[in-house]
């Protein structure tokens, strides 16, 4: 037989008030232990799943995306880099291909290292779409992404 919420009397299971002082009471929650529903754990196997591929993709060197054209930034028309697959660089000026072929480029982490035969190399960095190259002479130069 439970007992009121409030004033401590006895009273029956089946009555929604206390006879002695009329507090509404409460209806109880039986709550038994059990196994926890396999969605639970489905959804739960799934994210971790979905956690290590994010974290794989986010640790994997810039490598994975690095492929495509890019323009300098501020003078698209100028220059462009076109970093393909077979780890070769096409470089043109001004719309004109100036090296096809010959520079070959490397990437260490978020470094990357371009060089051609009898050149000295050239090392950037790549931050999201962009590389960006330091020149003594010229500063940063920065190529994004098409």
């Amino acid at each position: 037989m439970p007992y009121c919420s409030d004033c401590g009397s006895k009273i029956e299971s089946s009555e929604s008030f206390c006879a002695n002082c009329g507090q509404q009471q409460q209806p109880e929650v039986s709550v038994t232990p059990g196994r926890k529903p396999r969605k639970v754990w489905l959804v739960a196997g799934l994210a971790v799943v979905l956690l290590v591929i994010l974290g794989a993709v986010i640790l994997i060197p810039g490598e994975v995306g690095i492929y495509g054209t890019y323009v300098l930034q501020d003078h698209p028309e100028e220059a462009v880099l076109e970093i393909r697959r077979d780890g070769t660089v096409v470089v043109r000026e001004e719309g004109r291909v100036v090296d096809s072929g010959q520079w070959i480029w490397v990437i260490k982490g978020e470094v990357i290292k371009v060089e051609a035969r009898g050149k000295p190399a050239v090392h950037g960095r790549i931050e999201g779409n962009k590389l960006i190259f330091t020149d003594p002479w010229r500063g940063e130069i920065i190529f994004v992404r098409q």
